[in-house]
């Protein structure tokens, strides 16, 4: 989930961090355990956000190739 936002122009590292929390917490069989340190609310995120990181690394490449120096 992390890589393919955080490629989109404006997704950055927070939207699918938020993202992958709220899934997460949906899809826990311990729902109360979030909030109070349970690792499925930790480790999902922190995934999701490194993933990010490399989507928007991807993007500033891409972006960076297609300038045009004037000369």
């Amino acid at each position: 989930m992390g890589f393919p936002i955080g490629s989109l122009p404006a997704g950055g590292a927070e939207v699918p961090t938020f993202l992958s929390y709220s899934m997460e917490k949906r899809l826990t069989r311990h729902p109360r355990e979030f909030g109070h340190g349970a690792i499925e609310g930790v480790a999902g995120p922190e995934a999701a956000n490194s993933a990010a990181v490399a989507g928007v690394l991807l993007r500033r490449r891409r972006a960076a190739r297609g300038r045009v120096t004037s000369g």
